[in-house]
């Protein structure tokens, strides 16, 4: 019969042998991660090259055109939206596009940097979007209302900036079944729109801050200082970009702007509007902008929120129903006010 002093003795070896195995697991870890952050801030390796290879052709051919760059997230990576109605109607310019979706100006400059550098673009047309750029630079956390693993992740995300790059990578690598694919792009294009059917992410926003459009459009609370600190970055990325370079920073509304029933369908998802803000056309956002690059004179901001608003008078819907990205209309309305705006500018278009 085993003793009772030999099992203790034995569960005593077992246990530190098992922490001495998680403690070097631990070390082992930080130190892998801290390598990964150091190496993604650096960005000594192309993280997102297999996002961009999708979304350019060869550049083998292209090599005596001027570049044409797009940078964005996902309303600028849909390689059929506005990004397809400039390549057709610019083709003496490559048109290279590094966009990535769910990127902030954060991730932007890490990658954007090296490619103006590389590919000395001609034009420069950087895509902003008022409904979670802002929020993407600074989660509102919410732990009474949001679970804790996702409060988790957005504040460790804004610290340690790989943890995004990683999140991105997992679900690229998650195969998801044709039928769910179908499934996700019927809700968005087909079906009425519907709280129940709407984008999760979406009402997740609004659940962590039921005024996140009207703080981003109005730049209140604390919505100005993570302006002033995304600007300042995004002032720095186009730093990189050569002074005969035009730049066009187009500013891409939220649906809740462009008419009173995407402002009630937001509603009812969640969002939250003032009494002052609903009786008011100030577009503090928009003025910042402006004011904040009149210095620049390589730089022209694009505000597409009126073309959207008189399709939608027109009974044009520029928004997929259940989704807040621009349908394929809106992209092609948002595409033929670039080329106005770029046309204005003297670039000569076919």
């Amino acid at each position: 019969m085993i003793s009772k002093k030999r099992i203790l003795k034995t569960f005593g070896r077992c246990y530190r042998c098992f922490k001495k195995i998680l403690i070097s697991g631990l070390i082992i870890l930080v130190v892998s991660l801290a390598l990964l952050e150091l190496s993604f801030r650096g960005y000594v390796i192309n993280f997102y090259g297999y996002v961009f290879e999708g979304l350019n052709p060869s550049v083998a051919s292209n090599e005596s055109k001027e570049t044409l760059m797009l940078i964005g997230d996902s309303f600028t990576a849909y390689p059929l939206g506005y990004p397809a109605v400039l390549r057709d109607s610019l083709p003496e310019y490559y048109h290279q596009n590094i966009s990535v979706p769910g990127t902030s100006i954060r991730e932007q400059f890490l990658f954007g940097r090296n490619h103006i550098k590389q590919s000395n673009p001609k034009v420069i047309v950087y895509q902003f979007y008022v409904g979670n750029d802002l929020f993407g630079w600074d989660h509102t956390l919410n732990w009474q209302e949001v679970s804790f693993a996702r409060n988790t992740f957005w504040w460790s995300s804004e610290r340690i900036w790989v943890l995004s790059f990683l999140n991105f990578r997992l679900i690229s690598l998650v195969p998801m079944p044709t039928t769910k694919i179908l499934e996700e792009y019927k809700n968005a294009n087909s079906f009425p729109f519907s709280p129940d059917l709407y984008s999760y992410r979406d009402k997740l926003y609004f659940v962590a801050d039921s005024f996140l459009v009207e703080n981003s459009i109005s730049l209140k609370n604390g919505r100005e200082e993570d302006f002033l600190e995304y600007a300042s970055r995004l002032k720095h990325l186009l730093s990189y970009a050569s002074e005969e370079t035009d730049i066009y920073i187009l500013i891409i509304p939220h649906r809740s702007q462009v008419s009173k029933v995407n402002l009630d369908r937001m509603k009812s998802i969640g969002a939250s509007f003032s009494e002052e803000y609903l009786s008011s056309d100030d577009y503090p956002l928009k003025e910042e902008f402006e004011s904040y690059f009149s210095g620049d004179n390589r730089i022209q901001i694009l505000d597409p929120l009126p073309y959207l608003k008189k399709a939608e008078e027109a009974g044009v819907e520029t928004y997929y129903n259940n989704d807040s990205h621009l349908n394929q209309q809106g992209q092609y309305i948002l595409g033929q006010f670039i080329l106005t705006q770029i046309k204005e500018s003297g670039v000569n278009i076919r």
